[in-house]
């Protein structure tokens, strides 16, 4: 019951510009453009998307079906759910934002894949024609109905020229997939900050560094809605890889 809420919530308190569109060129030409940088995904529902809630933007997951990538099911990244799997939902686009501050740039929009007890966020970047240029997956929410629990393993913060993605990976080799979390289960795993650069022509994400931790035990508690911001985590750090 607790996911609906926390949804509810967020809902609530947008604008009343809610529309059905029916391609990308048209999400693109309604979207406001943010203009508040860094733009980070916080734990916290509280402070969602860092409250800057311009509108709400319904498109049928089918219009991105360009994409064709894949989800994750598990907290490894090992067992894929394909996208089309949310076919039955709708991807919420909140807003777009730019590479670097031009307006012949690309268009970068964050997407939003919800099932019935996940979501994903999904960046993509496109021309003002609605062609997909790239796309990369920013952030994910797992709730787990049982233990009334939140899992959030991957973060994200939005810059301009660049994206850093921190996630929380388990050492584990086997597929952790989530409904088998419990809330007093305490996960080995490895943190990794990763930064890619964003093409303000052809609107690529590059990757250009990635920096990792050694790994260490996290109880759940750090992986849910009131825990620990994944980058102000205190882990060893091991080294950093430039690309």
């Amino acid at each position: 019951m607790r996911k609906y809420i926390a949804l509810i919530g967020i809902i609530i308190i947008l604008p009343l510009n809610i529309f059905a569109q029916e391609s990308l060129k048209e999400v693109i030409e309604t979207l406001p453009t943010s203009i508040n940088y860094p733009y980070r995904l916080y734990k916290d529902f509280s402070s969602h998307d860092n409250n800057e809630h311009y509108g709400l933007y319904y498109i049928p997951a089918n219009l991105i079906d360009d994409i064709d990538g894949y989800l994750y099911q598990d907290m490894s990244h090992l067992h894929a759910r394909e996208l089309s799997l949310y076919n039955d939902y709708q991807v919420q686009a909140y807003m777009k934002y730019k590479p670097i501050p031009s307006p012949n740039s690309p268009n970068l929009i964050k997407i939003r894949a919800i099932r019935a007890d996940d979501f994903r966020l999904i960046l993509i970047s496109c021309n003002d024609n609605g062609d997909i240029l790239d796309f990369i997956e920013i952030a994910e929410c797992e709730f787990i109905e049982s233990e009334q629990i939140y899992v959030i393993p991957k973060q994200f913060c939005l810059e301009y020229g660049k994206l850093t993605i921190y996630q929380l990976t388990p050492t584990r080799t086997a597929p952790w997939v989530y409904p088998m979390i419990k809330s007093t289960d305490v996960i080995n795993a490895q943190r990794k900050d990763i930064v890619y650069t964003i093409d303000a022509t052809t609107g690529k994400f590059v990757k250009s560094s990635q920096t990792e931790y050694y790994p260490q035990d996290y109880p759940i508690s750090y992986w849910g809605a009131n825990g620990t911001e994944i980058w102000n985590g205190t882990e060893t750090k091991i080294g950093t890889i430039t690309y």
